[in-house]
């Protein structure tokens, strides 16, 4: 396998093999391919330089890949819980960025009837601070009732 096979979007499991100053190397379980993790996309939350440990298995969501054949990978829980929840990574977030940007409020009204607004939303509202968090809250705030952005039994918003 190479680092080409793999799509933006996908979720992967790989192994942490080594730490370098811009965040952990990580090899693809299956097939051995390598990747690294910029340490910006370790965690929703500051993290120790050498998390996670070397050895650790973890699901990383495919950011893209490099020209040296080195996959481009997140391990960001927002990330790898969008990834599982969504059909299509790469076009949710093309949505959302139409939906952020989006002056006409029926164009945000259709999104949150969609299947992927909670997911989204549940991503937007873990990202630590600006514009598409600012967003997310402020169509938290008008959506509809029963929006489904909490896990079953959760309260409402979450983030």
């Amino acid at each position: 396998m190479k680092s080409s096979d793999f799509a933006k979007g996908d979720l992967v499991e790989c192994v942490v093999v080594a730490h370098r100053h811009y965040g952990p190397n990580a090899r693809t379980v299956a097939g051995g391919v390598p990747g690294f993790i910029d340490s910006m996309d370790v965690s929703d939350d500051p993290a120790d330089r050498d998390w996670p440990p070397v050895g650790r298995r973890l699901a990383c969501l495919v950011l893209g890949d490099t020209k040296d054949g080195r996959l481009r990978l997140s391990c960001r829980p927002r990330d790898v819980e969008l990834g599982r929840s969504v059909a299509d990574v790469v076009a949710t977030v093309a949505a959302w960025r139409t939906v952020c940007d989006a002056e006409d409020e029926v164009v945000v009204g259709e999104f949150l009837l969609t299947a992927d607004a909670g997911p989204t939303l549940r991503w937007a509202l873990r990202h630590p601070a600006g514009a598409w968090r600012t967003r997310a809250e402020a169509m938290v705030e008008r959506g509809p009732e029963g929006l489904p952005l909490c896990p079953v039994g959760g309260e409402r918003p979450c983030g």
